[in-house]
């Protein structure tokens, strides 16, 4: 019973939206969270529940065959659907979009991060600018990557491009 006690804590602990491995060298890199995301689902979750509370409420004010699917499925089905937006909403503010590190920008994806994990080297970086919501890493060998900056919030973006700039410049101050 302890051994099956124990496996289901390792499983759920597995799902905790909060949970991540943490870096050897937190100070040294700068971590932006998809809070503008996180944000718009929190709004989601908050919406639900008031409507998961509308349906219960209803149970004591509405007639008992008033509906054609009964009010407490209604409530369960939005409930559900909260809770999985207060979870997504934890996720998105508790996980990297983008983290800038010594070693150079590395960039997870919303599904499977470990996984997709995409780090470009600040040596293969030529230029970075904004163009659209976007931001755009050029490649000097030609090429480069647009990344789309709507899961960061307004203020985020500008920290990103200003340490980006920042990065850049003192490389090639230090190249020159």
């Amino acid at each position: 019973m302890v051994r099956w006690l124990r496996a289901v804590g390792e499983r759920l602990e597995a799902l905790n939206p909060c949970a991540r491995v943490q870096s050897k060298n937190p100070e040294q890199e700068l971590r932006f969270t998809r809070d503008a995301q996180g944000r718009r689902w929190g709004i989601a979750a908050v919406a639900a529940l008031a409507l998961a509370t509308g349906c219960l409420l209803g149970l004591f004010i509405a007639p008992p065959d008033a509906s054609a699917v009964p009010l407490w499925v209604s409530a369960a089905l939005t409930a559900a659907v909260a809770a999985a937006c207060t979870w997504i909403a934890i996720y998105c503010l508790s996980h990297a979009f983008l983290i800038l590190s010594p070693v150079g920008v590395e960039i997870f994806p919303f599904f499977y991060p470990s996984r997709g994990l995409q780090v470009i080297l600040w040596q293969e970086i030529g230029n970075a600018r904004i163009e659209g919501g976007h931001l755009m890493l050029d490649f000097p060998s030609g090429g480069g990557i647009g990344l789309s900056l709507a899961p960061l919030g307004p203020r985020n973006r500008i920290l990103l491009i200003e340490a980006i700039d920042r990065r850049i410049d003192d490389q090639k101050n230090s190249t020159a």
